[in-house]
């Protein structure tokens, strides 16, 4: 098949990196009623992303995270601020000259 490579031992397919390079949401569910949402490619890279964020804000060990399920969803169920100013189309960055 044309879309399969090999490298060395590995078998790569052609159709993985261009899914890996959509940023898609995700919300995760802390033990203790906490709801947290972030923006990652994959779920282990959330999962990163919420046990460096939540151990800055409340001086917790990474050990000490429980984190209870963590699912992708759609940009309509996103409702931080934070998170909703990534979904328009028409963004734009400041740039420093």
């Amino acid at each position: 098949e044309e879309d399969e490579v090999f490298r060395g031992n590995y078998l790569l397919w052609a159709g993985v990196q261009e899914i890996l390079l959509q940023v898609k949401n995700f919300s995760i569910w802390l033990h203790h009623n906490s709801d947290r949402m972030y923006q990652d490619l994959t779920i282990t890279g959330t999962a990163t992303q919420c046990y460096h964020d939540t151990g800055a804000q409340h001086s917790t060990w990474a050990h000490s995270i429980q984190i209870m399920m963590v699912k992708q969803i759609t940009a309509s169920r996103c409702h931080l601020p934070i998170v909703k100013q990534f979904h328009n189309s028409k963004i734009k960055f400041l740039l420093l000259h």
